[in-house]
């Protein structure tokens, strides 16, 4: 009896000593929502509910009739040019029958002898270089102009990208971008990161990795991306000198907040932070100051963070929260693992429906993912006011197998298949009201994929990769079910694994394929068998496992990815290229200009399903930074898919396909070979 008396006042010292450090947020794991623990300014007759109204639809109501010619370096020897014709593209949106029939016209001349219902693009191969043309798409049953597209075909590839010219900002590059209908017009516009050449701090695992201050501030743009902005932003937000540059530190999110059909942009800000009216957070807390920076190490490490709401369309801030404080000093080390403010300095951030699919959706925003990490679910009411649903914090009665779960990203969705939206966050899994759904004790990683990679297998799948072996424990890649956290299989692998990919990219192969850096030539099905193919490889050598894309017209998927180019000495970036894994190079960025925008993940601004014609888009900065260009393809298909951006988990996986370390897109409905017919997908 003594010993349990013992051992109970141990437990509750501990208990106490954890929430007197983090008072503001431990009181109650998961609170629905009370007045003295949110720290929101609470109006005298909220009721204490969350207006659910309305939401913006998942994809635009415009046409996006679109044309791409290439006639610049194209095929596998990258030594030759092949023109291959002018490639119309448009959407079969949700509101348009199954059957509906297309027909093309050139210069007011149909161009198909037969209706177009098997698909939604044309290919004209009869289109010559150097000429102007004019593309209209109508619908065959009444012969409604349904959208139009002008092309000019140029030898030089001129027609095969949209440039989107950026404002010259000496030695800022371009940097993740994010899309969204910004000012309700249909159309969606793009907010990119600007961000010192050079410059970005990327958090370091030791106290001495910094040195001086951060030379610069973050920037987001926003332009239209029908390359009408001409150079000049919609607006531009400073994040300030007090928000370090870097994947880990400059989150934002373009979404429709409020239902209103126009995406709002969620970004974590500080004093110092101006908006795009011109309005700056001065000295909030009255400190007499607004520079917290550490004068030796550069490290911001004190003083207000907030959760700021701008209007997509002005870049004014309408609405503003506490974020996640980091806590005393003195309880870094025990609670976040370090003491110089590393993982403390970890921000992710997310959408989520918690009401459901239909209702308004709530930000996300988190801190930390080695050892101790918080979650906070925020609501945008109609009142103005930014609320917390919930609060998630591990330091708050869960199990070890919690600690060190986050990846340096996260997938949401609806996983449990009740309409609502749960977060994978790395290693474990939390539910629409803030509980911990489960935790597989696997520990930190890298890559993080959500989506239906399995066509025979109910729910979704989950495909990871950890870093320490002293938490996976030799399963270096998990396959686990996303519902239950089921590891149904994994590749074994030491040490740190980096990367992993899954994506429906052989044929031969039913559902998708699953690789990864613990065996850089191991090929897998998504049943677990090792396959006697070997993984893809980009050009240069080395495997393929960054992103994947729909590009060519099969329902495979091609690897997207880049070669570090030699001949860049300034940015330190690579050449962007797009691999068949059966056909072999498809597209080379740097025949037209294009990089990547970091050096190890190779990655592009932004892609996705833009125009929608299920194909994706993908978006580089020119080498110089001085324009964006969007590429799409120049592949006709067979096949007649909704827009990708209508199916909730593509839509999400792009909204947060720039939050921390970028991920690929992937749909919640299983789009490969082994399904031809998707009539079905609205």
């Amino acid at each position: 009896m003594k010993k349990l008396w013992i051992c109970a006042c141990a437990l509750l010292l501990i208990t106490v000593t954890a929430c007197s450090d983090y008072e503001i947020f431990a009181k109650d794991l998961n609170p629905v929502d009370t007045t003295e623990d949110d720290p929101a300014e609470e109006p005298d007759n909220w009721d204490g509910t969350f207006d659910t109204g309305a939401v913006q639809a998942a994809t635009t109501t415009d046409r996006a009739v679109a044309a791409s010619f290439n006639g610049g370096v194209y095929d596998k020897s990258i030594t030759t040019k092949a023109p291959q014709g002018v490639l119309v593209s448009w959407r079969w949106l949700s509101s348009d029958p199954d059957d509906i029939g297309f027909d093309v016209y050139r210069d007011g001349t149909k161009l198909n002898a037969s209706p177009i219902i098997n698909s939604t693009n044309y290919k004209d191969l009869t289109a010559e270089i150097g000429k102007t043309y004019k593309y209209e798409v109508k619908n065959n049953a009444d012969n409604s102009s349904l959208g139009n597209y002008t092309i000019t075909t140029s030898s030089e590839a001129a027609g095969f990208y949209r440039s989107i010219k950026l404002k010259a900002r000496a030695g800022y590059d371009a940097n993740d971008g994010a899309i969204g209908d910004l000012d309700g017009d249909g159309k969606y516009e793009i907010v990119v990161k600007r961000q010192v050449i050079g410059a970005p701090r990327d958090v370091g695992d030791t106290g001495g990795s910094w040195s001086g201050l951060q030379a610069g501030s973050c920037i987001l743009e926003a332009y239209k991306l029908d390359g009408s902005s001409n150079g000049v932003p919609m607006w531009t937000i400073n994040m300030g000198i007090n928000i370090n540059q870097g994947a880990h530190t400059t989150q934002f999110l373009v979404y429709d907040f409020n239902g209103d059909g126009k995406a709002e942009v969620a970004l974590r800000t500080a004093e110092g932070t101006t908006f795009g009216d011109g309005t700056t957070i001065s000295d909030v807390n009255g400190d007499g100051k607004t520079d917290y920076r550490n004068t030796s190490s550069g490290r911001v490490l004190d003083g207000p963070e907030f959760l700021s709401l701008a209007d997509g369309e002005t870049g004014a801030e309408i609405a503003r929260t506490e974020y996640i404080p980091r806590g005393e000093e003195s309880t870094w080390e025990s609670y976040w693992g370090d003491a110089w403010g590393n993982r403390s300095e970890r921000f992710l951030m997310g959408v989520g429906h918690f009401d459901s699919q239909d209702g308004r959706a709530s930000i996300v925003m988190c801190r930390g993912y080695y050892k101790n990490f918080q979650l906070w679910a925020v609501h945008y009411n109609d009142d103005g006011k930014l609320r917390n649903r919930w609060k998630f914090n591990t330091a708050s009665g869960y199990s070890e197998q919690w600690l060190d779960a986050g990846n340096h990203n996260l997938s949401i969705g609806d996983v449990d298949n009740d309409g609502k939206d749960e977060i994978v966050y790395g290693s474990c899994g939390i539910d629409h009201d803030g509980k911990g759904m489960y935790a597989t004790g696997l520990g930190h990683g890298d890559a993080l994929h959500l989506g239906k990679f399995d066509p025979n297998r109910a729910g979704l799948q989950i495909v990871g990769c950890h870093e320490h072996e002293d938490k996976h424990g030799g399963k270096g890649v998990d396959i686990r079910d996303a519902a239950t956290g089921e590891i149904l299989w994994f590749i074994p692998g030491t040490k740190d694994i980096g990367r992993c990919l899954v994506a429906d990219i052989d044929p031969e192969t039913p559902g998708c394929e699953v690789w990864s850096s613990a065996s850089a030539t191991d090929l897998y099905s998504f049943a677990g068998t090792k396959l006697a193919k070997k993984a893809p490889t980009q050009i240069g050598d080395g495997t393929s496992y960054n992103m994947a894309i729909w590009w060519d017209g099969s329902l495979n998927r091609q690897l997207l990815d880049g070669n570090k180019n030699k001949d860049d000495t300034t940015s330190g970036t690579g050449s962007p290229c797009i691999v068949s894994y059966a056909n072999g190079r498809l597209f080379m960025g740097s025949s037209f200009g294009a990089v990547t925008i970091n050096d190890t993940k190779t990655n592009p601004c932004f892609y996705g399903d833009i125009w929608g014609d299920w194909r994706e888009e993908v978006i580089y900065p020119t080498n110089d930074f001085s324009e964006l260009r969007i590429f799409t393809t120049d592949f006709e298909t067979q096949y007649r898919i909704r827009p990708l951006m209508e199916d909730h988990i593509y839509r999400l996986s792009a909204t947060h396909q720039n939050i921390g370390y970028n991920q690929p897109t992937h749909t919640g409905f299983y789009l490969g070979s082994d399904r031809t017919d998707y009539k079905d997908f609205k």
